[in-house]
C-alpha cells in the first residue's frame, strides 16, 4: 500500500467513526467508492497473507479468514488511535502479517487448551485483552523468543518442554518414553527445572529483540 493509498484508508477510517466512533467493524469501506483499498485488504493482502501463514501454521481457510480479519480490525483501531506507524509501502501488509500469524498460534494453543490444562500462553504470563491490539507485536515477540530459547536449551530439557507444555502429554506417558526419569514426581521436578530454564533464555532473547527494534 503506497503513501496516498494509507492517506485514504485513514481517511475512510475517521469518516466511519465520525459516525458512530466505531473502528471494531469493516463497515468503513462501503465509502471506498473506487474499491481500490477494499481490494488491497480484501483480496490483494487477504490472500498472500494466508498463504504465507498456512505454510507456517496449519489451518483450514475459514480459520485463517478469520485470524486475517481479526487482524485488519486490528489494524484499523491501531491507525484510529494513531498507533499505527507507516514507515514504508510494506508496514501495512508486514503488520497484517505478523496479527494473522499471532492470532493463528493463539488460535492453536487455544484448541490445544480445550485438551489439556497447559498452553504457551499459560507459560509466558502474557495474555492480550480485545482491547489491547497494540499488545499483538510484543506477543508476537514473546513467541518468537520463546521458540529460539526452546533452540537453545539442551536436547533432554527441550524434549521434556516440548512433550508437555506443546504437545500435552502427561508426565505418565512422558515416564513411559523417557524410563531414565524413574517415575512421575521426576518427570515433574525436572519439567519445572527445565522451565525455569526457559523462562529465564525468553526474557533475555525478548529484550534483546526489544533493543535491536529501538534503532
Amino acid at each position: 500500500m503506497n503513501p496516498n493509498q494509507y492517506e485514504q484508508l485513514k481517511i475512510l477510517i475517521k469518516r466511519r467513526t465520525e459516525q458512530d466512533a466505531n473502528a471494531d467493524n469493516l463497515f468503513f469501506l462501503k465509502y471506498d467508492k473506487d474499491k481500490e483499498i477494499t481490494i488491497i485488504l480484501l483480496k490483494t493482502c487477504r490472500e498472500s497473507i494466508k498463504k504465507e501463514v498456512g505454510k507456517i501454521i496449519k489451518l483450514s481457510n475459514d480459520e485463517l479468514d478469520v485470524c486475517y480479519f481479526k487482524g485488519l480490525e486490528s489494524l484499523c483501531r491501531s491507525i484510529n488511535k494513531s498507533k499505527f506507524q507507516y514507515k514504508h509501502e510494506k508496514s501495512i501488509e508486514s503488520y497484517l502479517f505478523i496479527a494473522c500469524k499471532g492470532n493463528a498460534t493463539r488460535f492453536i494453543e487455544q484448541k490445544k487448551k480445550r485438551n489439556s490444562s497447559y498452553s504457551i500462553e499459560d507459560f509466558l504470563e502474557f495474555h492480550i485483552d480485545d482491547d489491547e491490539p497494540e499488545k499483538e507485536s510484543e506477543y508476537q515477540k514473546m513467541i518468537e523468543a520463546m521458540y529460539k530459547a526452546l533452540d537453545e536449551l539442551q536436547t533432554d530439557c527441550k524434549g521434556m518442554i516440548q512433550n508437555f507444555y506443546l504437545n500435552g502429554k502427561s508426565h505418565a506417558q512422558i515416564v513411559d518414553s523417557m524410563p531414565q526419569l524413574l517415575s512421575v514426581k521426576n518427570s515433574s521436578a525436572k519439567t519445572n527445572r527445565c522451565l525455569n530454564k526457559l523462562k529465564i533464555k525468553t526474557l533475555a532473547i525478548y529484550r534483546k529483540l526489544e533493543n535491536i527494534n529501538k534503532y
